[in-house]
C-alpha cells in the first residue's frame, strides 16, 4: 500500500509541474501580443483557462 501512495504523490507532482509549464506558455504568448482565442486554438487549451491566466496577469 505504501508504494501506491508514493506513486500517487509523484503523479500529483508531475501534474502540477505540467500545469505550471502550461501557465508559463500562456503568459509568454500573452506578453508577445497573442490573443486568448489564438492561444487556446494553437495550444489546445480551454479558452476559459487562458482568460483566467490573463486576468491574473492584469491584477
Amino acid at each position: 500500500m505504501g508504494g501506491k501512495v508514493l506513486v500517487t504523490e509523484v503523479s500529483k507532482a508531475r501534474n502540477k509541474g505540467r500545469e505550471e509549464e502550461d501557465i508559463a506558455v500562456v503568459e509568454n504568448m500573452l506578453r508577445k501580443g497573442k490573443q486568448p482565442e489564438e492561444i487556446a486554438e494553437l495550444c489546445n487549451y480551454a479558452l476559459v483557462d487562458v482568460k483566467i491566466v490573463q486576468e491574473r496577469m492584469l491584477q
